[in-house]
């Protein structure tokens, strides 16, 4: 199990960009957008990639229900979100440096 901080400190002009939203939705939703362009740049996502990102998305839900900042991910789990993360292609952002900074800082085996 590797642990994932999902709290990020937004500055203003961030927190503009979806005022509904707490820095762990955000952070989530991020995430998740980010593993929906990597499924989307290789022409979609084979079954077992997308069973991980519904399982990924139920264990995000639970975390925006406890209202929690930070989530025990299963290996695969963890592994995959990396993995989406090195090999996608997005336009550098402030809030998405930010959330690759804690998924870079999920601990290696």
């Amino acid at each position: 199990m590797k642990t994932l901080d999902l709290n990020i400190e937004l500055n203003e002009a961030e927190k503009k960009i979806d005022s509904g939203k707490t820095e762990v939705e955000l952070c989530i939703q991020t995430i998740k957008n980010v593993i929906l362009i990597h499924g989307n740049q290789q022409k979609g996502m084979p079954e077992e990639d997308r069973r991980l990102y519904y399982k990924i998305c139920d264990v995000f839900e639970k975390v925006i229900t406890d209202k929690v900042v930070s989530v025990e991910l299963e290996d695969t789990y963890a592994g995959f979100i990396k993995k989406c993360f090195k090999e996608v292609k997005l336009t550098p952002d402030s809030l998405l440096r930010k959330v690759e900074e804690k998924i870079e800082g999920i601990p290696q085996r």
